[in-house]
């Protein structure tokens, strides 16, 4: 963005992404068909946003079988 004298301007920074508890993400219908992975891969004591919680279940469904 620029201003009215013309230097540029940075973009306003957006609110910081929601973090959800473990409870909520697996109350969630966007991860109802991956509750029990979830379950296993999420800490109780812990909030993610979804972004994080997509990259763990990507990361584990992309994991090797020992």
């Amino acid at each position: 963005m620029a201003n009215a004298s013309g230097k540029v301007l940075e973009k306003p920074q957006g609110k910081a992404a929601q973090k959800f508890t473990k409870e909520q993400l697996l109350a969630c219908a966007k991860y109802g068909a991956r509750k029990d992975i979830m379950d296993a891969l999420l800490d109780e004591n812990k909030k993610y946003t979804k972004a994080e919680t997509d990259t763990l279940l990507e990361k584990y469904m992309k994991g090797k079988v020992k």
